[in-house]
């Protein structure tokens, strides 16, 4: 790896293709993603983050870190009955895994992707099912490895799923004695309705919005010295882009103003198209697809069949990165 400094430019050289700063960018923000069912990326905050990301991009090329300490990562959830799960779940992680391809093809090395779920903590939190949840989430990490493995074998190297972890100790206290000051965030924003509103969906408890608020900010490294995952890591994160839908908009604009600014790893959540309409809520009056077989008349009779646009989006972006009947056999979870 070469790298090239001057006053004018700077630039990121591999087998004589430099990639200057602004190239760089725009790879993060999935810009050159050739699917535009997929990107780009957009940025929450566009003044405040657009910023940082020119300021990684220098450090990049200067050598002080490598693209390897640069984290996208995506949080699934968790249905409050846990069953039916869609087809179109891995189409949230699209923007992320092409980004690592389109790096990794260019550069020959690329940041790492991880995506999560607080497993325990969302059953606790939102009073789930135990058995059921904890079965319905295996059956969700079994569909995105496998997708991986299938479709991006590539980069599979660069993806970490994690899943039903243990979470570290003292985490559910930093979570807790973080509620109070969300709430007090959510309350100034005149938020509370959105996030009631959105915790009556995906959960069976009440007036509990504020906790899961809290633990959004910190599982997406909010709190400097409480990044859940910073044990389990193979390097160290200088930067951290969450990538959420639109659901995550009003969590994602809260990470913004509560984030610890002080930490080692600036924060840049960004908004996507795909997974519009969330996966931890059912639409199925509105064509969502539950089954190979609902999969299998989406790509034979045409995405007309789907009555939700953005459900209709999902399936039609996971068709353009290869998707077909014969692939979901393989890997979608036989009993559902």
């Amino acid at each position: 790896m070469n790298f090239i400094n001057n006053q004018s430019d700077y630039h990121l050289e591999q087998n004589n293709r430099a990639l200057n700063g602004n190239e760089i960018q725009a790879y993060l923000l999935g810009r050159k993603i050739p699917f535009s069912s997929i990107g780009p990326l957009r940025f929450v905050c566009s003044e405040q983050h657009g910023a940082i990301l020119h300021n990684m991009a220098r450090r990049l090329v200067d050598k002080k870190i490598t693209l390897s300490n640069i984290y996208l990562t995506s949080g699934l959830g968790l249905p409050k009955d846990c069953s039916n799960l869609p087809v179109r779940l891995p189409a949230l992680l699209l923007p992320g895994l092409e980004i690592l391809r389109g790096i990794k093809k260019r550069l020959n090395e690329a940041p790492y992707y991880l995506i999560y779920q607080a497993t325990d903590f969302i059953i606790k939190t939102n009073k789930l099912d135990y058995a059921r949840a904890q079965e319905y989430a295996q059956q969700m990490e079994n569909y995105i490895k496998n997708f991986i493995f299938d479709l991006y074998p590539d980069i599979a190297d660069h993806v970490l799923c994690f899943f039903h972890q243990e979470q570290p100790a003292g985490l559910i206290n930093t979570i807790l004695s973080e509620a109070g000051r969300i709430r007090s965030l959510i309350e100034q924003n005149l938020l509370s309705d959105v996030f009631n509103r959105s915790e009556s969906r995906h959960s069976n408890s009440g007036d509990q919005y504020h906790v899961y608020a809290a633990a959004n900010v910190v599982y997406n490294g909010g709190v400097a010295t409480e990044y859940p995952f910073s044990s389990n890591l193979p390097t160290s994160p200088e930067l951290l882009m969450p990538i959420g839908g639109e659901g995550e908009k009003p969590f994602f604009k809260l990470l913004s103003q509560a984030a610890d600014t002080s930490s080692s790893h600036p924060i840049i959540p960004l908004l996507t198209s795909l997974g519009s309409r969330p996966t931890y809520y059912s639409y199925p009056s509105q064509g969502d697809l539950f089954c190979h077989a609902d999969f299998k008349k989406a790509y034979q009779d045409g995405l007309q069949v789907i009555k939700d646009g953005p459900i209709r989006n999902d399936i039609g972006a996971l068709i353009s990165c290869g998707l077909t009947p014969e692939r979901l056999s393989d890997i979608y979870p036989a009993n559902m």
